[in-house]
């Protein structure tokens, strides 16, 4: 049996606390691509989520299709956003339409099956965005860095009046991959439920990143945060835009 990834309980806390951080570095996003004149046709969004981030792209006029693993998700995702185009399916694996701008926010590309592999998945699908972006389109991306010295935080708690998540972390050999048990505790008609999810990171070196992007012929900037809002000292905000 496959193992739980964002099911029915963690999306909907995920969706609950999570969604600041997708309206702030949406916001952000949405700067720059107006920036770079941007401003209408189609926004691929790679681990899209529970529809926060196609919600604000929809409402300024663009047409999104979002692409997600994850069920439970989407169907908040659909539920949010219907005029938008949401695919259950691995971006990895999957054709991406011709876009304008492509995203993936939140450590997605991270998210691994195997670490050892995963550099080899996240170079193709690089490629894969450069061929559905349009002259001039943007690739933005994020990604968490194996840890500079830090040790990940061993445990996490956080609650509401009706949930609570316990969470544990660990770096893999070499630092270069975090493997997170989360465990769920939801009260749904009266009763408390409890579920149980274990998730792989692998971890890239922002610089390494970017360097295969230059490879394929982006322009690549690297930058700490979306602009004043940093999320966590590891992680690095990478700008990939294909020339015009």
């Amino acid at each position: 049996m496959a193992e739980p990834f964002y099911d029915e309980d963690l999306a909907w806390i995920h969706d609950l606390c999570c969604s600041s951080f997708v309206e702030q570095a949406g916001s952000w996003i949405l700067d720059a691509m107006g920036r770079a004149g941007i401003r209408g046709g189609r926004v691929v969004d790679l681990g899209c989520g529970t529809g926060v981030w196609a919600g604000r792209l929809a409402d300024h006029g663009f047409d999104v299709t979002g692409i997600d693993c994850s069920a439970a998700m989407l169907r908040i995702a659909r539920n949010r956003v219907p005029e938008a185009s949401f695919l259950s399916a691995s971006f990895y694996d999957t054709p991406l339409p011709a876009a304008v701008t492509v995203t993936s926010i939140g450590e997605c590309l991270n998210y691994a099956e195997d670490p050892a592999g995963h550099a080899g998945r996240v170079r193709r699908l690089a490629r894969t965005v450069w061929e559905a972006l349009e002259p001039g389109g943007i690739f933005f991306l994020d990604t968490r860095q194996p840890g500079e010295n830090r040790e990940a935080a061993p445990h996490d708690c956080t609650e509401g009046a009706d949930w609570m998540v316990l969470s544990s972390s660990r770096h893999g050999e070499g630092r270069r991959s975090l493997r997170r048990r989360i465990v769920t505790m939801r009260r749904v008609e009266g009763r408390w439920r409890k579920s149980v999810e274990r998730h792989t990171l692998a971890l890239f070196g922002a610089a390494e990143l970017a360097g295969w992007l230059r490879e394929i012929g982006f322009r690549v900037r690297i930058r700490r945060g979306y602009g004043d809002f940093c999320p966590a000292p590891d992680m690095r905000v990478l700008t990939a835009r294909k020339p015009a």
